[in-house]
């Protein structure tokens, strides 16, 4: 309890840097309830994202978190190559 977002760097290895590619992050807790946000612009540079929990609007029950997810759409990728990287994974209480 306490936590107030969802921190991480991502980045698309070999990507251009106008790339404009899109995931999505996703979170569902043990009610099987999900909700899950946009990140854009993403591309071969380092992107530090810090997201607020209360954005993920639809999890009432913040007790019991099951997954975490990130989803890349093939609509939300212009161009189709490199690598999608992640670190640094984190919940922090400000």
């Amino acid at each position: 309890s306490g936590y107030k977002r969802l921190q991480f760097s991502v980045r698309i290895k070999n990507a251009p840097r106008k790339s404009g590619a899109s995931m999505k992050v996703g979170l569902v807790d043990r009610r099987s309830e999900t909700s899950s946000l946009y990140i854009s612009k993403l591309n071969d540079s380092w992107k530090r994202v810090s997201l607020p929990l209360t954005d993920f609007d639809k999890i009432q029950d913040w007790s019991g978190l099951l997954r975490l997810t990130f989803t890349v759409e093939e609509w939300n990728i212009p161009v189709k190559k490199g690598e999608l990287l992640i670190e640094g994974i984190g919940f922090s209480k400000n």
